[in-house]
């Protein structure tokens, strides 16, 4: 692993004070991500994520390195900006890409996991990275287990077969997919975290 994702808003910026703590004098090839641009909409939630002309005038003012747009599974909103992260060689980083823990309603990624004694979650990484070669994967961890198995998820990602990763994008239909449309999926997973967090 040489990528860390973190942002000021973690704490805030204590996650960026303990990174800096933990890892400098910083090894050669690491590189830490910190995103900015986030905002709070007029209802309270946070805004994130830039739209195909947001980027286009952001070329036009400085060099992108990066773009952090929500993409998994079950929500390809940020599909269109991936399309331009493509053509111009800018790195793809989809925030939650296990789709908030609901891939266990879905049975397309099961076939996969129990061919490559894997799990879902690890499946579902695999095909992001075969999905773009400019997607790099963000899955948060909470444990050493937890990060382990995030990280074997990079060695299924060329054993996935063709016909997998076509099944796998198919779960989705992108060509409906917009930034200002989360799926419903997500949606009702952040009415979850809402009311867990409220009641916690």
């Amino acid at each position: 692993m040489n990528f860390l994702d973190t942002a000021n808003a973690y704490g805030p910026r204590t996650v960026n004070q303990l990174i800096a703590a933990a890892l400098h004098p910083y090894t050669a090839g690491l590189i830490i991500g910190n995103k900015v641009g986030a905002d709070r909409g007029p209802d309270r939630s946070w805004l994130s994520g830039a739209s195909p002309g947001q980027l286009r005038r952001a070329r036009a003012m400085t060099p992108i390195a990066a773009v952090q747009n929500r993409y998994n599974l079950l929500d390809r909103s940020g599909v269109e900006v991936l399309a331009d992260c493509e053509a111009h060689g800018i790195a793809f980083v989809p925030y939650w890409p296990l789709a908030f823990g609901q891939l266990a309603e879905h049975e397309e990624p099961q076939a996969p996991a129990c061919r490559l004694g894997a799990t879902d979650a690890q499946v579902a990484l695999a095909w992001l990275l075969r999905r773009s070669p400019v997607v790099v994967a963000i899955p948060g961890t909470s444990s050493v287990e937890h990060l382990r198995s995030n990280v074997a998820a990079g060695a299924l990602a060329p054993r996935l077969t063709d016909d997998e990763v076509t099944a796998l994008t198919a779960l989705t239909d992108e060509s409906a997919a917009a930034l200002d449309r989360p799926a419903q999926s997500t949606l009702d997973a952040l009415n979850d975290l809402a009311v867990r967090t409220a009641s916690a």
